[in-house]
């Protein structure tokens, strides 16, 4: 009898045992595929977070390099309209006051009369080579402001730029 009792708690403790480790097995396995499931669905999140962010910030660049180009076209129309403008300014000629002349007897051949200002006997008008070298000389000073000004536009542009 006591063998019969020993044998029936051990076949009990024994299928208790087996329960347990089912049991724990099952739990095990389901509480890992909870614990899967929720970090797959955590990371499927971020990733679409992140997409939407990045798509967002491709837009805004794609955007912003727009405008840039845009802005860089027109500040070089302006600036190749400026130098055209250069080149259909009207030349009368240049004129010196012959009171502000070193001496009389170097002084170049009166000028034409053309009126006002210009007036043969206020002014006498210079050589050409020496008309061409000081309108060259002013000519790449304007050039000079105005590539410093599109520069500065420019520079301007891009301090103000997001």
């Amino acid at each position: 009898m006591i063998q019969a009792w020993l044998l029936k708690y051990a076949i009990e403790m024994v299928g208790i045992v087996a329960v347990a480790v089912l049991l724990y097995g099952y739990g095990n396995h389901n509480g890992r595929s909870y614990v899967q499931a929720k970090w797959d669905a955590d990371k499927a999140a971020t990733l679409i977070t992140t997409s939407k962010a990045m798509a967002e910030r491709v837009a805004e660049n794609e955007a912003i390099r727009t405008k840039s180009v845009n802005d860089n076209k027109k500040l070089k129309e302006d600036y190749e309209n400026k130098i055209a403008d250069l080149s259909k300014r009207r030349h009368d000629g240049l004129f010196i006051r012959k009171t502000a002349a070193c001496g009389s007897a170097t002084l170049p051949a009166p000028a034409t009369a053309t009126g006002g200002a210009n007036d043969s006997s206020a002014s006498v008008r210079l050589p050409g080579p020496v008309e061409q070298n000081l309108r060259a000389l002013a000519d790449d000073a304007n050039v000079c402001a105005i590539r410093l000004q599109g520069l500065q536009a420019w520079v301007a542009g891009a301090d103000n730029a997001p």
